[in-house]
């Protein structure tokens, strides 16, 4: 092939620098840049076409000049005559170096970015999966720790409702109603770890049921007064302006976010006051409740209010160190509010005070409203109340219930039981028309003759009653939503005579259950494992003693509830126990929780703390259960029949065979008038005792370990008459019988007394905590006048 560059253009010198190189006339062979192959075939193909389809061909060429890289597209197009001969061709070259080294690099940046993407993948994965597990991991530590905290506390609600069955004075039964309160709102505290988690996962769950707002606001604010009373500040909680006795919501999670705020209030707060106000309006369809707690305390300077809802964050780290806390509560009350539809906001100033505030929505087709009784009906009041804020507080409840606020000369006076006009009053025809306000906790003795003694803070329905015998009736309905249940031993009859097994490793937890399942005349027999329910089904199969139910607690040692049940379904209970009513006992509050007790073979699922009217419905549902292929003689698991026990059948009787405990825990009024009526000798001997007493018991269980029987002897018996001096008959009994078997040297109930002396100890502890040391003589005179 011959053929010679005829004409060229200046571009092509930067493709073919040759071309520069003389002035002859160049042959295309000597472009040593050009593939030959191609032009050669390119020649071909346009000789051998016929020239009506003529078309160009083109090719992308790399080479390397003066030490570059060079990209160029060639496209050649065939050069015809008049008569459609080939003549010659055109050559066209295009340099796209710029073009192929973009290419290169876009394509080695996507190459690049798909490695990271890649690695960034698995490295998200690997995340996901290491949070997954600590998710895990988290879940199963809360849920542990869940159950050791719920425990000891259904240990403190259970035995409060043992003590609301005996027999109380007025004062005794007022601190029992506040501590019971006081507990609820703490098993509902201790779940705000709990809370935080579900709240972080989605999985927190709101009630619906009725609640009464006044009842809610005023024992929340009231269980929690005596930290205020204690640093001497003045405590007003107004609920004057709420219009309803009954809303559809959460009553636990709202008293979970009045009792942080009320609480961080009296926390900041050294003097002054803590007022509490709640309200109600009606809204397009809605009842709103907006409750302020307000405190003239240390404020939030404002560069830190920011902060203030944040989990685990205080306002500074000073703060932190002087009053404690784990900045948590304010957290989960935002989150609270925020669930259930509502809003939380504050406003605070540093050194003047602080005022927080939250607004929840409610339906206002399930609300009941209050009713509208001109309960006062224009009597006239004087006020000598030094407070400003409690004087604004009752001057507010006297315009709302109709009466008439006057400076002199009124039917009814109103007054601080230290007030200067108190002492004008006395011993005139008008102290027999005063109501007397003071503080439960400061154990004021006031001249008798009043119409009225009210305690602060003042609660609405109190003040009311005094003209109206039913005004807390009419507006502190659904109480029971705020307090614990006490026990009606009259109520649940239909299950009176049942014998039901309790299986709980916890002693306190078994006399708790016992107390509740004896209030209603059911026969107890207790077992503290798994294994001994097993040995005490089959012994109670054999000797033909009926079991109605049993109460499982889930987690124990060495054979947990779970694994009990599964083979107690498999028959190694008993056959005719397969199918008994075994309802699950569990301090776990975690999701799924009562689904693993049913796929495990429980009926039923109770939590703790034990509530004992959901208890009674729970048992009640499983009454008409009959265990097949039996007949069963009078013979009772209590150990009634004159039939001796055999052996095998000691673990299930071995409990019920100790008669039952007589007389009361702490027999104050008994004692006293032994003592001819002295009760400061009593509150003395008292006070001995409860300082001396748990140091002894503990040498005592250490020494009933050992079998030491001459020291149990001794020690038993010294805690027997020093328990018999202040009263305390039920734990002398217990101590009587440990002394009796240190006689005999006989130790092998040793272990089962020491458990129920124990128990019997932290109930009578809270008895003289409750009963003895927060009542002065003075003032328990003047009550049970």
């Amino acid at each position: 092939m011959q053929l010679n560059v005829q004409t060229y253009n200046s571009a092509s010198l930067l493709i073919f620098p040759s071309l520069a190189a003389s002035e002859r006339q160049h042959k295309i062979t000597d472009l040593i840049e050009l593939p030959m192959d191609r032009l050669q075939d390119a020649m071909s193909y346009f000789k051998n076409e016929d020239g009506s389809k003529s078309k160009d061909t083109d090719w992308y060429e790399s080479y390397t000049l003066q030490d570059q890289t060079r990209h160029v597209n060639f496209t050649v197009s065939p050069v015809r005559g008049p008569d459609n001969q080939l003549v010659g061709i055109t050559l066209f070259g295009r340099d796209t170096t710029k073009e192929k080294i973009s290419e290169q690099q876009v394509k080695s940046a996507n190459e690049s970015l798909e490695r990271l993407v890649q690695a960034r993948t698995a490295e998200l994965e690997a995340e996901k999966a290491k949070a997954v597990k600590a998710s895990a991991v988290k879940s199963a530590f809360i849920s542990t720790i869940s159950h050791e905290m719920r425990t000891p506390l259904n240990g403190i609600l259970g035995t409060l409702n043992l003590i609301r069955r005996e027999p109380l004075t007025k004062k005794q039964l007022s601190y029992l109603e506040m501590t019971e309160t006081s507990s609820s709102t703490l098993a509902s505290l201790i779940n705000d770890i709990l809370d935080l988690s579900k709240i972080e996962a989605g999985k927190l769950e709101l009630e619906q049921e009725p609640l009464n707002p006044i009842s809610v606001v005023e024992h929340v604010v009231t269980s929690i007064s005596l930290k205020a009373y204690e640093k001497q500040l003045t405590l007003v909680v107004d609920v004057t302006d709420i219009d309803f006795v009954e809303l559809a919501g959460d009553a636990g999670r709202i008293k979970q976010v009045v009792f942080n705020l009320v609480s961080n209030a009296i926390k900041f707060t050294s003097k002054g006051c803590v007022c509490v106000r709640a309200l109600t309006t009606k809204e397009e369809g809605k009842v709103y409740l907006t409750v302020t707690v307000e405190d003239t305390g240390v404020g939030i300077d404002k560069h830190n209010h920011h902060k203030i809802f944040s989990a685990f964050t205080q306002e500074d780290s000073g703060v932190s160190a002087e009053f404690g806390g784990t900045g948590l509560g304010l957290s989960i009350c935002k989150n609270l509010c925020e669930l259930m539809g509502g809003e939380i906001g504050f406003e605070s100033q540093k050194n003047v005070g602080s005022k927080f505030y939250f607004t929840l929505p409610f339906a206002l087709d399930t609300a009941k409203p209050k009713p509208h009784e001109n309960t006062l009906d224009g009597r006239r009041f004087e006020l000598h109340v030094e407070d400003a804020r409690e004087h604004s507080y009752l001057s507010h409840v006297i315009d709302k219930y109709g009466g008439i606020l006057v400076e002199h000369d009124g039917e009814f006076v109103v007054l601080d039981h230290d007030h200067p006009h108190m002492q004008n009053l006395l011993d005139t025809p008008v102290y027999k028309r005063a109501i007397v306000l003071y503080s439960e906790f400061t154990h004021q003795n006031v001249a008798q003759g009043y119409l009225a003694k009210l305690v602060k803070p003042i609660r609405l329905g109190a003040f009311l009653s005094v003209f109206d015998q039913d005004a807390i009736a009419k507006m502190l309905k659904n109480q029971h939503q705020v307090m614990v249940p006490s026990i009606q031993c009259t109520e649940q009859n239909d299950l009176g005579g049942a014998t039901v097994m309790i299986v709980d490793d916890n002693q306190i937890n078994r006399e708790v259950a016992r107390g509740i399942l004896q209030g209603i005349h059911a026969h107890v027999v207790t077992c503290q494992s798994g294994h001994e329910a097993l040995s005490g089904l089959l012994n109670a199969e054999k000797n033909n003693q009926p079991v109605f139910a049993v109460l499982m607690d889930c987690n124990m040692p060495t054979m947990d509830g779970y694994q009990a049940t599964r083979l107690i379904r498999e028959g190694k209970g008993g056959e005719s126990f397969r199918h008994i009513p075994v309802i699950a006992m569990t301090a776990n509050a975690m999701s799924g929780e009562r689904e693993r007790c049913l796929a495990a073979g429980m009926d039923d699922y109770v939590t703790k703390p034990i509530q004992p009217k959901l208890l009674f419905d729970v048992l009640s549902k499983f009454k008409s259960y009959q265990q097949p292929q039996r007949q069963y003689s009078s013979h009772q698991l209590e150990g009634t029949s004159s039939t001796a026990p055999s052996e095998q059948s000691v673990s299930v009787v071995k409990e019920e065979q100790t008669p039952e405990l007589s007389g009361e825990v702490l027999d104050v009024e008994g004692t006293i008038a032994r003592l001819q009526g002295d009760s400061e000798l009593y509150l003395q001997i008292c006070m001995l005792f409860y300082n001396k007493a748990p140091q002894k018991l503990l040498s005592l269980k250490e020494h009933c370990k050992k079998q030491d029987h001459g020291q149990v002897k001794q020690i038993s018996h010294a805690l027997r008459g020093q328990s018999a001096d202040i009263g305390a008959q039920r734990l002398t009994q217990l101590l009587a019988k440990l002394e009796e078997g240190a006689r005999h040297e006989n130790g092998a109930d040793y272990q089962a007394l020491v458990d129920s002396i124990e128990a019997q100890y932290l109930v009578l502890e809270q008895v003289l905590q409750e009963g003895v040391f927060n009542v002065s003589p003075a003032s328990k005179q003047s009550n049970e006048n």
